[in-house]
């Protein structure tokens, strides 16, 4: 046995089955009908369109060292300018110590169609550059020549790689539409990879099947037997970004390959992939997270006295919450596994959020109140993997405090945030709660439901309308509001306010506003309001009823395959009353209406009443924090 493993590092010989990247075409040939496509018939806003698309995926020996090799070829129509920024193509390339990833066999042609003629310019190898990005990254840059309306490109590269746990997938998905994109992938069973379809467009072909004997060199007893994958889409639309979407990845179609476990072909096993079980025995004896929750003791010190005398057990969360929130200055940072210093940050009164929280976990345990660190992934950094354990996936950290049986998740990093309310960012479906005790676990992210009730009383004097108006607001709107009253200022919140109303020329000739600092009340504003007539006829009254008015749908698309997410639950209330002055009757008013989307996610509900001299409108508009319509 010894003799064969010396003989594999010096003569290694590699007999596997020719495998490459094979095409329904010649690379190169162009069919005169894709040169006659003038717009793509499936989405005739598209400035581009893929053709075809395919990657070939295998392990192939380099100078005696295994290596994945993945080999890309591209087709794409350009039909104008707006387009041409795809004929620029950029790959990035990891480098370690030791070894690099690199780039080979690079070709490209721009194919341009003149008087029934394929008149074709190829890339230029003196074209072909590599940058340095950092210490570990760099891209091999190229550009097709002579883009036109009209253009079809096609180019084809591989990369080699020692880095096998670098083979992230494939995207089938992207910002132009797709005729048609393959991944194939013929990789020997000593890696073993978790694969993950995510997106909402389903596979058009979800081939898996064992080819035996596919992969071998000299010296070894027998040939290993391959995992043979082909993954194929057609008629992929393009992604077309909308308001209200979490991380673009988390909608995108593509699959995704985690290396899980590789053995050796001398029969070493090595695990890239965890158990959340072995997450949290090393989160518990960690420098950055489980030995900063343990000082428990030191915070108890720490805090004043006052904070242990409250009976009330949620009530003395709170103060809790709050003093924490007080004592720190948020530094605009946040880690969860490095850069991690509860004393220090402590000391200084200036950490970052996962500091921060951990504070707030230990002052909390500090005065009996079980309270434990989640972790979360921000809404632009996308969803964690909920199958097994990726660490990178969570960027961020919050606390999880048990009262009555009830976990309410705290951010004690904003200054202006209520109790048991998260940062938007951080309201992204779920978290990891790191229970070391018992076990982690997933819990679903909550907020508290945003409301907002506005009354408004007018009447008709003097050629003005003016009258009384009362807004209440609580979560969401409420913080939005106290941010820019504090960091801004009253005058120039009102001069916003004034500016962004819909009725004409409002003017606020007083303002008063309750509970600015009181974070658990709603904020409650009262305001003396007048505004001029609509209308250049004395003896005719136009009013516009409405504070704020929808004028645009802000969703553009024709079909949607991908929900939209509010990241919380709303509810607008609206109370209007005008008292029609003598001398005038009433002409017309707004008909009552009932608005409902699928599903009951989202509704409106107008209604107008006439009682005697008063014109009284309502309207409620809801929606739930999740909108497949």
């Amino acid at each position: 046995m010894n003799k064969i493993i010396i003989l594999l590092a010096f003569t290694l010989t590699l007999n596997t089955f020719a495998q490459d990247l094979k095409l329904p075409f010649k690379f190169g040939n162009v069919p005169t009908s894709e040169f006659n496509l003038k717009y793509y018939a499936k989405d005739s806003s598209a400035n581009a369109v893929v053709l075809y698309e395919k990657a070939l995926a295998k392990v192939i020996l380099v100078h005696d060292y295994l290596r994945l090799e993945t080999t890309y070829y591209h087709k794409i129509k350009i039909f104008n300018k707006n387009s041409a920024k795809y004929a620029s193509i950029s790959i990035p390339i990891y480098n370690s110590l030791k070894s690099q990833e690199r780039v080979i066999d690079i070709k490209g042609i721009t194919h341009n169609y003149n008087n029934g003629i394929d008149v074709k310019m190829y890339l230029n190898k003196k074209n072909i550059f590599t940058n340095k990005v950092n210490d570990h990254w760099k891209e091999v840059t190229f550009t097709l020549p002579n883009i036109k309306n009209g253009s079809i490109i096609e180019y084809s590269y591989k990369l080699q790689s020692p880095f096998f746990y670098n083979f992230t997938g494939w995207d089938f998905q992207g910002d132009i539409p797709k005729k048609y994109s393959e991944l194939h992938s013929l990789i020997p069973g000593n890696w073993k990879y978790n694969k993950k379809l995510i997106g909402f467009k389903k596979l058009d072909v979800n081939e898996s099947k064992i080819k035996y004997g596919c992969f071998s060199f000299t010296g070894l007893e027998r040939a290993a037997d391959c995992e043979d994958l082909t993954y194929v889409m057609k008629d992929v639309p393009a992604f077309k970004k909308e308001p209200y979407l979490t991380a673009k990845k988390n909608y995108l179609s593509h699959i995704t390959f985690e290396l899980a476990e590789y053995q050796s072909f001398k029969g070493r096993t090595s695990k890239y992939t965890t158990s959340w079980k072995e997450v949290d025995r090393n989160f518990r004896n960690d420098l950055a997270i489980g030995r900063q929750l343990k000082k428990i003791d030191y915070t108890k010190k720490l805090l004043p006295a006052d904070l242990f005398t409250e009976k009330d057990t949620l009530k003395r969360a709170i103060k809790v919450y709050h003093y924490i929130q007080n004592y720190f200055k948020w530094n605009g940072k946040y880690h969860v596994t490095k850069s991690v210093d509860f004393k220090k940050a402590f000391k200084s009164k200036t950490g970052n959020a996962t500091e921060i929280n951990i504070a707030l976990c230990n002052a909390l345990n500090a005065v009996g109140i079980p309270t434990k660190l989640m972790l979360v992934s921000t809404r632009k950094n996308g969803l964690p993997t909920y199958v097994h354990p990726v660490l990178n996936d969570f960027n961020y950290a919050i606390a999880a405090a048990e009262i009555g049986g009830v976990f309410y998740q705290l951010d004690a990093s904003y200054k202006l945030m209520p109790f048991a309310m998260l940062p938007f960012k951080a309201l992204n479906s779920y978290g990891r709660l790191m229970d070391f005790k018992n076990g982690s676990y997933w819990q679903d992210i909550k907020a508290p439901r945003n409301v907002q009730s506005t009354t408004i009383n007018l009447k008709f004097s003097e050629g003005v309308l003016n009258g009384l108006m009362r807004i209440k607001s609580n979560a969401f709107t409420a913080y939005n509001k106290r941010d820019d009253l504090v960091n801004k200022g009253e005058e120039k919140y009102k001069e916003a306010f004034e500016n962004k109303s819909e009725m004409n020329e409002l003017v606020i000739d007083s303002y008063r506003v309750r509970n600015l600092e009181n974070l658990e009340k709603m904020l409650v504003e009262d305001f003396k309001i007048s505004f001029e007539n609509e209308s250049d006829n004395e003896d005719l009254l136009i009013i516009n009823p409405y504070l704020d008015k929808y004028t645009t749908n802000p969703f553009k698309l024709n079909e949607r395959t991908y929900p939209i997410d509010f990241g919380y639950t709303q509810s607008e209330n609206y109370h209007f009353v005008f008292s029609v002055p003598e001398g005038y009757e009433i002409s017309s008013v707004p008909k009552n209406k009932i608005l409902t989307l699928e599903n009951n996610t989202a509704s409106l509900n107008g209604k107008t009443t006439i009682n005697g001299r008063q014109i009284i409108i309502d309207y409620k508009l809801s929606s739930s924090n999740k909108c497949n319509s």
